[in-house]
């Protein structure tokens, strides 16, 4: 069983540089068993060609066995996180991403959802993740599906800067502002 420790205190957050992109883990909580722990990761891998993609996932650590498990899909996550757990998940998410940005500040990059043809539901946490890179300064634009999967665009504004975007960057906070977007 998934114990939830997002909201539970002080969030220690890790920035990962590696040669090909950049990282934000945010523990999330772990096994009822002790086993496993649960981490949020929001990174910018670079692509060939030299451009960016922004991704996020949740990340098992089996400590028993040595193994990792990468979730991508909400599909899967669902099995795993249930209920109040999501939003707060989420707000981690949330705030691991305004981080990153923080700290890479790229000029463009990418993203696009993992699965294909995702109901208006499902599609939630990628309108707040635009919002959040909007509200860094840069313009969002939304492509075609491709074979069903949601792609977009992040280019930097000349008009705002992410420096300020990280003042209250916390997991711990970061629901009610997940909340209110959603109501927005």
């Amino acid at each position: 069983m998934f114990i939830c420790t997002v909201g539970s205190g002080d969030v220690h957050v890790d920035y990962i540089k590696r040669e090909f992109g950049y990282a934000v883990l945010v523990p999330i909580g772990y096994s009822e068993d002790g086993q496993y722990n649960y981490f949020v990761q929001t990174a910018f891998s670079e692509l060939p060609g030299g451009e960016l993609e922004y991704y996020f996932n949740v990340i098992e650590v089996d400590g028993v066995n040595n193994n990792e498990y990468f979730y991508t899909s909400g599909w899967d996550t669902r099995i795993l996180i249930q209920g109040d757990d999501r939003l707060k998940v989420l707000s981690a998410i949330c705030a691991a991403t305004r981080h990153l940005i923080m700290a890479v500040k790229p000029q463009q990059c990418m993203r696009c959802t993992n699965d294909a043809h995702q109901p208006d539901k499902a599609l939630e946490k990628h309108y707040l993740i635009s919002k959040i890179f909007e509200e860094a300064g840069y313009e969002v634009v939304t492509a075609d599906p491709f074979h069903g999967r949601r792609i977009w665009w992040m280019i930097r504004g000349t008009t705002e800067s992410a420096d300020s975007l990280c003042s209250e960057a916390d997991p711990a906070t970061e629901a009610t502002d997940v909340e209110q977007r959603q109501a927005d």
